[in-house]
């Protein structure tokens, strides 16, 4: 299952990069410093609970290159801390030395915090340099960082589509992912509803019962054929997630 099958609005011109390398004499023009630093966001408009919210960062160099770097989940913010405090400090600076860059920004942020919108902020700075120069030497990046390990890398689907509901109507979206992508492993939440509505303290029965309903749809109605993968948001303690696990073996999922 190929990346863009799920980003088709990555190939929109507003963030396909043009640019290539120029090549003279079997050498590329290396990016020697960088000249602007801007962001841009994308938002599907649909009114959902939970909804793409990410925001691109660009890395501009004197030789033209563009690099393209990503992160989520609060666009404004990560936007917010790349322009007020992290592009004075890349101004100028060779974009080739990534972790140089990376260990002066991180930093400047460690005493503040080891998490958040800086953080966020600083990993999309740092897939945007890997990006400048792999395109400064013509190689993709996963050339420059060892070389390929695996050809072919299992795809699961974990923001299916909010058309169904996967309490009720998980066999739906289990379809559709195989007739339309071709995926066959799902993760869903089926747990999560009780978490919150008993402050993470304790699970019931009840509860029990409800949260194994879809995964027990999706088993019966698939069978051996799709992978059911578990997300819990570490929402229960030791006491109930033992609880659920049990309530659970009998569907083999893939991972709790």
């Amino acid at each position: 299952m190929k990346r863009r099958a799920f980003l088709p609005f990555l190939l929109t011109p507003t963030f396909l990069n043009p640019q290539r390398p120029v090549v003279e004499d079997g050498k590329s023009a290396p990016p020697t410093k960088i000249t602007r630093i801007d962001t841009t966001y994308w938002r599907d408009g649909a009114a959902l609970p939970w909804k793409p919210n990410w925001v691109w960062v660009r890395v501009h160099a004197a030789s033209g290159l563009v690099g393209l770097g990503e992160t989520y989940p609060r666009n404004e913010t990560e936007a917010s801390a790349v322009h007020s405090s992290i592009a004075d400090m890349l101004l100028g600076r060779d974009p080739r030395d990534i972790e140089r860059i990376w260990a002066d920004l991180y930093r400047a942020f460690d005493f503040q915090v080891t998490g958040g919108a800086e953080i966020r902020a600083l990993s999309a700075i740092d897939l945007a340099l890997w990006d400048l120069l792999g395109k400064s030497v013509g190689l993709p990046v996963y050339r420059l960082i060892g070389g390929r390990s695996n050809p072919e890398i299992r795809t699961y689907n974990t923001c299916f589509s909010h058309r169904y509901d996967f309490q009720t109507e998980p066999e739906k979206i289990m379809r559709e992912l195989i007739e339309r992508y071709g995926i066959r492993a799902i993760k869903i939440w089926p747990f999560d509803p009780a978490a919150l509505r008993n402050r993470h303290e304790y699970v019931t029965a009840a509860d029990i019962e409800q949260g194994v309903y879809p995964v027990r749809k999706l088993r019966d109605a698939f069978g051996k054929d799709i992978e059911i993968l578990m997300e819990f948001h570490g929402g229960w303690d030791l006491a109930s997630a033992v609880r659920i696990a049990q309530a659970l073996e009998p569907y083999r999922p893939m991972w709790l």
